[in-house]
């Protein structure tokens, strides 16, 4: 079992250490690394990223209420 988690591991390091490479050699020769398609999909996860946390945020404040009021149960909007 240790010598599949330290396989896997290694390959992940090896994709990270493959990946890191092309990037620097595409910045070097000043050529765009991601498609316009994975732009798209990064400013998305972006955005959905930061709605999740405005989400938990309200729903934090929400269910911390002050000790003189109950707490209002947090419901999916």
């Amino acid at each position: 079992m240790v010598v599949l988690v330290l396989g896997m591991l290694t390959c992940v390091a090896t994709g990270g250490v493959v990946l890191g490479y092309v990037a620097r050699e595409a910045r070097r020769d000043e050529r765009e690394f991601w498609t316009p398609e994975g732009e798209r999909l990064i400013a998305d996860a972006r955005r959905r990223g930061d709605e999740l946390r405005q989400r938990s945020e309200h729903w934090r404040h929400r269910a911390v209420a002050p000790a003189d009021q109950p707490a209002e149960r947090p419901t999916l909007s």
